[in-house]
């Protein structure tokens, strides 16, 4: 009997062929594998928040086995009640707004410290020559409902009385233009989110009082979860985390290219770069502490959250001071 030996060629060509399948096999297993989740900003996008998306056009996330979808906000009122109720895993907001959430029963947890000096400030034009707290007396200031709370305490802080500074009530949506409008001298509203401000500060037209100058030094914007979410999927909000500090890093970097990005994502942006990216730049003096320097990024010291705290009590936000270390965690910041 003549026993036929098996072509090698043939053989060798099946078992490449196996290998190749096998190879797409793994790398779409590995596709589907990756964990889906999301990130509810604060607010509608802005410069500051063009490190999340370098991370997501740089594919960080999904190195890390994530698929991460990032959603706009409506304010960090809404995205704490959004993520408080489950619907969405993590969220980007002013601690604030995280703690009050907590005051009324919300179980959430901050796991990154994202800008963590205060971004609020009072706003001045220069030629009025406002250069401390002090220099408000006589003046009148817009004041919004998202900043009556900060009103008193900040006149306090700085050793003024009530009837000093003349409050002048005003809605959110057109306290910027007021001021602009001259409808009142001065203005309470956040550094980092207010683009028309670069305009004027570059033409030396206007002068700000931030808040950690001056006796309101509270951590300001970051990312938390709720408990339930902490507990059970540590391991992928590491994997997040570890990609949101790339995005940090690298997009500092190359700023310019950071803004294109997120322009050629928003469309509506065009036109804008300049704005976006005085935005992005000054968030950066926003990062760290003094308390928080030399650490990790995102990590967040004990004694700021105790500030935090204090001031949120005698503003009325937080109704009964809890254990500090109920607010945050560090154990989830990469190292």
């Amino acid at each position: 009997m003549c026993t036929r030996r098996p072509d090698t060629r043939m053989a060798n060509g099946m078992r490449a062929s196996l290998l190749a399948l096998a190879g797409l096999l793994l790398t779409a297993g590995v596709a589907a594998a990756a964990d889906q989740a999301t990130l509810r900003l604060d607010w509608t996008v802005y410069g500051y928040h063009a490190a999340f998306y370098w991370a997501l056009d740089k594919g960080y996330y999904r190195e890390q086995g994530v698929d991460l979808k990032i959603n706009e906000g409506q304010g960090s009122g809404k995205t704490v009640q959004i993520v408080a109720s489950g619907a969405e895993e993590i969220g980007f907001a002013d601690f604030a707004a995280m703690a009050k959430g907590m005051g009324q029963g919300m179980s959430l947890k901050a796991i990154y410290g994202y800008m963590q000096r205060s971004v609020w400030g009072v706003i001045t034009w220069s030629k009025d020559n406002i250069r401390a707290p002090k220099d408000l007396i006589g003046k009148s200031m817009g004041v919004s409902p998202g900043t009556r709370p900060l009103f008193n305490p900040f006149l306090e802080a700085n050793g003024l009385g009530a009837g000093q500074v003349r409050e002048v009530s005003v809605s959110e949506a057109v306290r910027n233009q007021a001021f602009l409008q001259h409808k009142f001298d001065t203005i309470m509203t956040t550094i980092v989110g207010s683009g028309y401000l670069l305009k004027y500060q570059e033409g030396d037209k206007i002068h700000i009082l931030p808040f950690y100058d001056w006796g309101l030094d509270m951590l300001a914007h970051g990312l938390f979860v709720t408990t339930k979410t902490l507990q059970e999927k540590p391991d992928l909000l590491k994997r997040v985390l570890r990609a949101v500090t790339q995005g940090v890093v690298a997009g500092r970097e190359r700023p310019e290219e950071a803004i294109a990005l997120l322009v050629k994502r928003f469309p509506a942006l065009r036109g804008k770069e300049e704005m976006y990216l005085g935005m992005y730049r000054v968030s950066w003096a926003h990062v760290q502490t003094p308390a928080s320097r030399g650490k990790p990024i995102g990590w967040m010291a004990k004694e700021d959250w105790t500030r935090t705290q204090d001031i949120l009590v005698k503003t009325g936000d937080v109704k009964k001071a809890l254990p500090v270390e109920t607010y945050y965690t560090n154990d989830l910041v990469p190292q």
